[in-house]
């Protein structure tokens, strides 16, 4: 594979990976805003969490056995 499609496929793994960063900031957000009133919707929420931390786990050992890239060097890939 060529190195410039290498790094574009790595660029777009690292930007998964911090996006589930932004997603989980915000369920963070709607649950500390439901868990007071809502216990039952605050349990479903920390469940979506638990899915996006598996999932983002799951991304970085597809990197690490892919390309041998280890979470600490996504930013070096990750796009603004």
């Amino acid at each position: 594979m060529p190195k410039t499609k290498r790094d574009y496929l790595k660029r777009k793994v690292a930007q998964i990976y911090y996006n589930i960063d932004g997603v989980l900031d915000a369920v963070k957000f709607l649950d500390d805003t439901f868990d007071p009133v809502h216990p039952d919707l605050s349990s479903t929420l920390k469940a979506v969490a638990v899915l996006l931390i598996t999932a983002q786990e799951g991304i970085a050992a597809f990197a690490e056995t892919a390309w041998e890239m280890p979470v600490s060097s996504m930013k070096s890939y990750r796009e603004d």
